[in-house]
């Protein structure tokens, strides 16, 4: 048995299905967001802290998988499945040009020109007034 299906029994043996709604689903899988983010956190910090790396690669990891989980189920709930939401996005990104500014890949429809200098910088001031 494939392990999205497997995934699916078990949110249908435990009630998640039944008893839960789209929109409660999507509240847990942000949740499952920010402990993975938090994680995250904790590992740009490890070494100064202290922290122990390999335990927090694993909460990273175990945040991802709990993460995909949720929407694994959102997507059975919406009447979907992951594999095609993933078509969908795929499809929607795979010639999607942009760059990185602040860390963060922005696609160029969203980008204004006026609104970065020439090493992707946000320019404050006038730029809100135009």
């Amino acid at each position: 048995m494939k392990l999205e299906k497997k995934i699916v029994q078990w949110a249908e043996d435990k009630g998640i299905l039944e008893g839960s709604t789209p929109v409660k689903q999507n509240e847990k899988t942000l949740e499952e967001v920010i402990e993975t983010r938090d994680a995250l956190v904790q590992m740009e910090y490890a070494n100064s802290l202290g922290y122990d790396s390999k335990i927090i690669q694993r909460e990273i990891e175990d945040g991802i998988g709990d993460t995909i989980v949720t929407l694994i189920i959102l997507a059975k709930m919406t009447g979907t499945d992951i594999e095609s939401c993933l078509a969908l996005a795929w499809d929607e990104i795979e010639n999607r040009t942009g760059r990185i500014i602040g860390g963060k890949f922005v696609k160029d429809a969203d980008l204004k020109t006026d609104d970065y200098d020439e090493n992707g910088a946000v320019v404050e001031g006038e730029r809100n007034e135009k």
